[in-house]
């Protein structure tokens, strides 16, 4: 082990040692270190270093905003052995270093943060060239370590990440000034975002820093500085925001407008046109004058380069190509003899200035277009790649559900993997590691006639692991005969499929009572997976999924006790408030009724049109007959008025020309309307057209008789409830981040979807067929409907494997957890009360909480997830009311006006 990293090890144990005391000791530690070995499963996977490392990441949870220490004491005090073991087997991993790194830091703040001094090591390393020895006449007789940087022969220099300045390491360079108007320019925005400096620690050699060091930033490049390499990272510090906010905006421009689309399409207006008249005279002008066609033949092969590079971008981006393929001998080769003239670019030429230049210009355009857009939304989620590393995705979505990739920050973050049920695992994951059983298996489904095969549980599970033991259980019968003949034996769980057994029995009887509760939620899940997914379709799938449960346990359909029933109601009240009564926004609910295909159904129990108060003209006094607004009514009021407020205080952004007062007014009055089907809200649903569009047919109007109420559902129903567009760029990331290509960036990865994204779409083409989200019954004919055709004899079997894993976006890849158990029980802290007892208990488990609103009877909610059809037709509204002019008096409002009644 190198000696300055045992320094640091001795300096980590002595902070670990030194922790606050305010920072608790608990009886039970969350890091365990003293109990510390990477698992199996992921070591095959993965190798042993990236095992360890995600076992790090696993303990000390989500890295986003920097390593935190929760807990002092001899748990955490172990990683020091922990860091010690792997470093010493695996010498000179960065990664390890890094943790390292990380922990001190970590530890360090905390020790400042309180107050104290941070402690001193007596350890010295005799033979570390950035220490000098002790002075005789010291007063201490070993001085603190010095500086833990040191020049090393690594082109870059590891430097621990964090919120504060690290000045301290450097000495700048003197600025060198020009010795003439001769040599190459010098870009002044370089000089803005990147400084020539010297580490203290050695003064001889100039490396480069980024100028965002002064706020935490440790990137350093060897000099001279390269300004590919030094824009693609400026453009993603943040650091730099705190110098100059306009800085990153800066270098994006100027990285766009050096990009290859620039080149070849003309990135602004004005240079398009000029760039093609000119390019038309120079290529199809004769050549009159010898003298200048070498100037010619030069232009020519230029423009030539930069269209071919253009397009081998695309092809690389696009196609989903290791960008390696590049520096390959065919490729040279085949250009070589396709065009002599055309040298193609090398990959590090194509990763590190070509596709960098290409995505700033990209999200240029991207950002160009948001500008345009109103209602938009925006989405994260977290994925993983091979190396491993950890991204955040980001993606805003506008009201057509155009979908941008707009930002992809790598973070580290707490692994989520588990087992729920230990037997369905591993009996599919003995299936799907063995070619031999899976042979056999396959054999006998084809002799039963059973098409599909067995399905695995994905990573972050989902609904996973509703379809993979619906897999199970739909191969029960081949895997008996299996196993009771003795041709395969599953470890562990083998005697759950012996037939004329009672663990076998047990185990079906079990497995059917799990899938029987699972099943409303999976196929919830499925169907809300559409892009095309609103707010009104996440209350109306709650609802039915609470509905079927109600049916499931009043009908005593699974034989489950008394206890186990009440448990699950109890779970399902405690969602439910958390999802929509306790919820930041009542926005769920709203879009619910305000979804017109809802009026008049049976799902609430006091919507009903007839008991709202007759519409009056303004300036009337209420009818003495005159019924109090149901609450769903005032419910949805509240929330709209609340909108209503923000547009007019906050926005400052008035609807349709109207006063705030006239736009109060008039919204509890159009509130109403709508309720009962009154003008302008009389017109029907029409069959292929989405609440979105019925709404927005509405705010178009000139007349202005909708407005303000069809301006806020237009809000209402532009966003998108789900992280669907993130899951679906995670499947990007993992079709391109192959185990072959498992050592790819972040920044790679993400600008490579960014300019695949944006070159797949096709605005001249015509607009993709509507999904809207379906009732489960309706999933394989409406959304997969025109994608399966099969030729005749085709069936669902795959020959290759007999693991139809469908679920790529929950990366099946990943190694699965099976002895485990501590996952199982993994609570969320936000689901812990303050006394340190579970929320959920706190909740009923006699009946459900909804039946105080909602019909859970209702046909109409049962039909949502049935497998067949079960629900009539609804009857229509035909109430209807001649439309009267309203004069509304300007009046200053007060809190009571912002409510419904």
């Amino acid at each position: 082990m190198q000696p300055h990293l045992k320094d640091r090890l001795v300096e980590l144990r002595l902070c670990l040692e030194a922790l606050p005391t305010d920072i608790p000791i608990p009886k039970e530690s969350k890091y365990n270190f003293s109990n510390f070995s990477p698992d199996a499963d992921w070591t095959t996977d993965i190798g042993e270093v990236g095992a360890v490392n995600r076992e790090l990441e696993v303990r000390f949870g989500n890295r986003a905003d920097g390593l935190k220490l929760v807990e002092r004491g001899p748990e955490i005090e172990a990683v020091v052995d922990v860091f010690e073991t792997w470093i010493e087997k695996y010498p000179g991993d960065i990664i390890l270093e890094k943790w390292v790194d990380d922990t001190l830091e970590a530890a360090r703040g905390l020790i400042v943060a309180a107050g104290k001094a941070l402690p001193k090591s007596s350890h010295r390393s005799n033979d570390h060239p950035d220490i000098e020895p002790a002075s005789s006449g010291s007063k201490t007789p070993n001085s603190p370590l010095i500086n833990r940087l040191k020049g090393s022969k690594k082109k870059k220099t590891n430097i621990i990440e964090s919120d504060t300045s690290v000045m301290h390491l450097y000495r700048d360079a003197e600025p060198i000034p020009a010795k003439g108007k001769g040599g190459a320019r010098v870009d002044p925005l370089m000089d803005l975002i990147s400084v020539n400096t010297y580490l203290k620690s050695n003064a001889q050699k100039m490396i480069v820093r980024c100028a965002g060091a002064e706020y935490g930033c440790t990137m350093t490049w060897a000099a001279p500085r390269w300004k590919a390499r030094v824009f693609g990272h400026a453009l993603q510090c943040g650091k730099l925001d705190k110098i100059n906010p306009t800085l990153r905006d800066r270098v994006r421009t100027a990285m766009a407008g050096e990009s290859l689309g620039g080149r070849v399409k003309g990135y602004e207006p004005t240079a398009v046109a000029s760039t093609s008249s000119e390019s038309t005279m120079l290529l199809c002008a004769p050549l009159k004058q010898k003298s200048i066609y070498p100037s010619q033949r030069k232009a020519r092969i230029s423009a030539l380069k930069d269209q071919l590079d253009f397009d081998v971008l695309k092809l690389i981006c696009v196609g989903g190509i290791p960008p390696s393929k590049v520096d390959s001998k065919e490729w040279k080769e085949m250009w070589k003899h396709g065009n002599p003239d055309y040298e193609p670019a090398s990959s590090a030429v194509l990763t590190e200035t070509q596709i960098p230049n290409e995505a700033a210009r990209i999200e240029t355009l991207q950002l160009q277009h948001l500008r345009t857009c109103d209602d938009l939304t925006i989405t994260f989620d977290g994925n993983t790649t091979k190396m491993p590393q950890s991204v955040y995705t980001v993606h805003v979505i506008t009201p057509v559900r155009r979908v941008f990739l707009v930002e992809g920050d790598e973070s580290s973050e707490e692994s989520h993997t588990g087992a729920k049920i230990h037997e369905i695992r591993r009996t599919i994951k003995y299936f799907k590691n063995s070619t031999f059983v899976s042979a056999h298996l396959r054999r006998r489904r084809k002799d039963l006639q059973i098409k599909k095969g067995l399905v695995s549980i994905g990573k972050t599970r989902f609904g996973t692991i509703y379809h993979s033991g619906e897999s199970l259980r739909r191969c029960l019968k081949p895997i008996r005969q299996l196993c009771t003949e003795q041709v395969i034996n599953i470890p562990e769980v083998n005697n759950c499929f012996i037939e004329d057994r009672f663990a076998t029995d047990k185990f079906e009887v079990e497995l059917r009572q799990l899938l029987t509760v699972l099943a409303p939620i999976a196929k919830a899940i499925t169907c809300l997976e559409s892009t095309h997914s609103t707010v009104s379709d996440v209350y109306l799938f709650w609802l039915a999924v609470t509905a079927t449960i109600h049916q499931i346990i009043t009908e005593d359909i699974t034989g489950l006790p008394t206890e186990v029933t009440e448990e699950i109601r109890r779970a399902v009240n405690y969602r439910f408030d958390q999802m929509v009564n306790d919820a930041p926004s009542d926005v769920y609910f709203t879009g619910f009724l305000l979804d017109p295909q809802f009026r008049g159904a049976d799902i609430l129990h006091d919507l009903n049109p007839l008991v709202i108060a007759r519409i009056k003209i303004g300036g009337q006094t209420n009818h003495p007959q005159d019924k109090e607004l149901p609450c769903s009514v005032r419910r949805m009021g509240k929330f709209l008025l609340s909108m209503l407020r923000i547009e007019y205080e906050k926005r400052k952004a008035p609807i349709a020309n109207l006063s705030i007062s006239e736009a109060n007014t008039r919204l509890k009055d159009l509130i109403k309307k709508y309720i009962k089907k009154v003008y302008p809200f009389d017109r029907e649903l029409r069959t292929d057209e989405t609440a979105y569009e019925w709404w927005s047919y509405l705010d178009k109007d000139r007349s202005g008789d909708a407005q303000p109420l069809a301006k806020l559902a237009v809000r209402i129903f532009s966003l998108v409830p789900n992280s669907m567009a993130d899951e679906r760029t995670g499947s990007t990331f993992t079709w391109l981040n192959s185990p072959l290509r498992s050592r790819q960036q972040v920044k790679t990865l993400v600008r490579t979807v960014q300019i695949r994204s944006w070159y797949r779409y096709n605005p001249s083409a015509l607009p993709p067929k509507k999904k809207p989200t379906v009732k489960w019954r309706d999933m394989t004919s409406t959304i997969f409907g025109g994608k399966r055709k099969r030729g005749k004899g085709d069936n669902d079997d795959n020959e290759n494997s007999d693991v139809d894993d469908d679920f790529t976006d929950e990366a099946p890849d990943e190694p699965d957890v099976e002895n485990n158990d501590s996952e199982l029980y993994v609570t969320d802290p936000e689901d812990i009360a303050e006394d340190g007892s579970k929320k959920v208990d706190s909740f009923g488990g006699e009946a459900f909480d909804a039946t105080s609103i909602i019909n859970l009877d209702s046909t109409m909610l049962a039909d949502v997830l049935a497998d067949k059809d079960l629900a009539p037709a609804v009857p229509k509204n035909t109430i209807t009311l001649v439309p009267a002019s309203t004069f509304i008096q300007e009046k200053v409002l007060t809190e009571a006006d912002w409510d419904m009644t």
